[in-house]
């Protein structure tokens, strides 16, 4: 009887030791600690041990980000084969895989199979099929979610709603985002920082920018905290729509607000001031931040260059690949049209490939 007892606990210590370890290994997702993983699992099933949905989901969960849904969808049936019910983790779980893996429609199927379980699809579940339908430009089909969901008594979140708008922006509908954003503040889903972010970033690149300033102007008399990147949004506005003077107000008014201007904000204005004819203060400007300790891109690199091949500065432009050689950058596809650009008007071209900079061979992984 003893005895009997004590190979039992012996059995659910050792079950347990071996759910932990096959967890603990396909959460670190490397394939080689998957591989191990999964031979701890089936371990476990040979010495008789239940993994129980935990074990289950996590391995189910590692499968699906390196894309092994065949097998994710087996253990799936594994499962349900050993009587573990699958809870909600384990089909959003496997719906997200999908969505990874852009099969949209199997993760759809999925999806409308849950509303026949007895707990239904959660927010979750409808945050991960609207994210994938934004993110794959079918913003109509992520608002019949929505509405899905409000019909369904299912309360968005603030993901939901930063999901929704940043696609209905990234669709040209800057008229529905507008509504949605007062749906939002209508059902008490305060908006954060991100939703900030989204909403002022959406009305600047869809030439909304007075409302957009607007709306930070009256953030701004609520002592709300910005961030860099709604900053960023609104000079990238304001230069696209020639207000350079405010533009500059807002840059050089950084520090006051306790931010400094990052890589992407120096690019920005040095993009404005190119397409101004601004060209001698684009480059004060690229002098500025490398003095400020701010690193150019290539990004940065190819603004002034452009600028410089449409005006024909040929000296400009081969300072600037010469520049770029040694900060170590690798030209890109718009290093060499700007490149292109200025030989295709030169006369002196073949003098100009001379003074050329040579860029280090970038080996491609294999």
């Amino acid at each position: 009887m003893v005895a009997s007892r004590m190979v039992r606990v012996a059995s659910a210590a050792n079950g347990a030791a071996l759910s932990c370890s096959s967890s603990s290994y396909a959460e670190s997702t490397p394939i080689g600690n998957l591989e191990k993983a999964k031979s701890l699992f089936l371990e476990m099933l040979d010495q008789g041990v239940h993994p129980n949905v935990i074990t289950f989901n996590v391995l189910i969960d590692a499968l699906c980000k390196m894309e092994k849904l065949e097998e994710a969808n087996q253990l799936l049936n594994l499962m349900i084969q050993r009587g573990v019910n699958p809870d909600i983790i384990t089909y959003n779980t496997l719906m997200d895989g999908y969505c990874l893996a852009g099969k949209l429609d199997f993760a759809g199927d999925l999806l409308a199979s849950l509303q026949n379980k007895d707990n239904g699809p959660d927010v979750v579940s409808f945050n991960i099929m609207i994210n994938a339908y934004c993110k794959n430009w079918k913003v109509n089909e992520a608002m019949r979610l929505y509405w899905e969901m409000i019909a369904k008594r299912i309360k968005p979140t603030v993901i939901t709603y930063n999901t929704l708008l940043t696609g209905l922006f990234q669709a040209g509908k800057a008229v529905e985002a507008r509504e949605l954003f007062g749906k939002m503040q209508f059902g008490n889903i305060a908006p954060d920082s991100c939703t900030y972010n989204i909403y002022v970033d959406g009305l600047c690149k869809n030439d909304c920018v007075s409302e957009a300033l607007e709306l930070f102007h009256n953030l701004e008399s609520c002592k709300f905290e910005f961030s860099i990147k709604v900053f960023n949004s609104l000079i990238y506005g304001l230069c696209k729509t020639r207000k350079l003077e405010t533009a500059w107000e807002l840059f050089y008014g950084l520090p006051n607000k306790g931010l400094e201007p990052t890589v992407v904000t120096y690019s920005i204005m040095i993009n404005g001031m190119c397409k101004e004819g601004r060209l001698e203060k684009a480059n004060d400007l690229l002098i500025e931040m490398e003095e400020k300790g701010c690193a150019p891109n290539v990004v940065t690199f190819n603004t002034l260059m452009h600028g410089f091949a449409q005006k024909n500065d040929t000296q400009k432009v081969v300072k600037l690949l010469h520049k770029m050689v040694e900060k170590k950058l690798s030209p890109d596809a718009s290093t060499v049209a700007a490149v292109v650009d200025l030989l295709s008007k030169d006369e002196a071209y073949l003098e100009t490939l001379k003074l050329l900079p040579t860029f280090p061979v970038q080996v491609l992984p294999k």
